[in-house]
């Protein structure tokens, strides 16, 4: 994590973890904040239902987290913020978002981004592959699956991603060769290959 003293209000890292199973669908998120100076870090966490699972999954569920957590930091200043995700498929579309299911959440987001960044803040986004041991993404991992136990009921109205087919169709029309997306949102940069599964994995 980036020195604290390196920024006048401190660091923050934000987990982002999705579940999918018993039929719904839901994530967690561990936020962890450094304060300046040294100071003992605050850990919170906090997880959401979003609906069944014929409705949502794993990847609309990260995109759902990234906003709203982002959402509720918008009046900080001055912070060092760390988003760390192991859907790969959510990272990638954040960073090059395209006409697709979702883009509703991710264009929110370059909102909250933009405003977080005017306010002086430095947001760097992550890709953690699952095989790392990343103990924030593991407390993430955690409310996410409590957000779908068996008898959980669904805490928000989140609206129905639709299909962009037909837009996507238009909108390629008359292009005869693909073009090459360079991705930086994994720490080694990487030139993008086919687009991501963006169900994600189940949990």
């Amino acid at each position: 994590m980036p020195d604290p003293q390196s920024a006048p209000g401190g660091s923050i890292q934000i987990a982002i973890s999705s579940s999918a199973r018993n039929g719904l669908v839901g994530y967690g998120v561990a936020i962890e904040k450094q304060p300046p100076r040294y100071r003992k870090p605050k850990l919170k966490t906090f997880s959401m239902t979003l609906g069944a699972r014929s409705e949502q999954n794993p990847f609309s569920a990260e995109l759902a987290a990234i906003a709203h957590t982002l959402n509720g930091l918008v009046g900080l200043k001055g912070f060092r913020f760390r988003l760390l995700t192991s859907n790969k498929a959510a990272a990638l579309t954040i960073q090059n978002p395209r006409q697709q299911s979702g883009q509703g959440f991710v264009c929110l987001t370059y909102k909250l981004i933009n405003r977080l960044r005017r306010k002086g803040n430095h947001i760097k986004i992550l890709w953690v592959p699952t095989s790392e041991d990343n103990k924030l993404l593991g407390l993430a991992k955690e409310q996410a699956r409590a957000a779908t136990h068996e008898d959980a009921i669904p805490q928000a109205q989140v609206s129905r991603m639709k299909s962009t087919t037909l837009n996507l169709a238009r909108s390629q029309a008359g292009k005869t060769h693909p073009v090459a997306v360079r991705s930086t949102v994994v720490e080694r940069s990487e030139r993008a290959g086919p687009t991501p599964d963006r169900h994600g994995t189940s949990n």
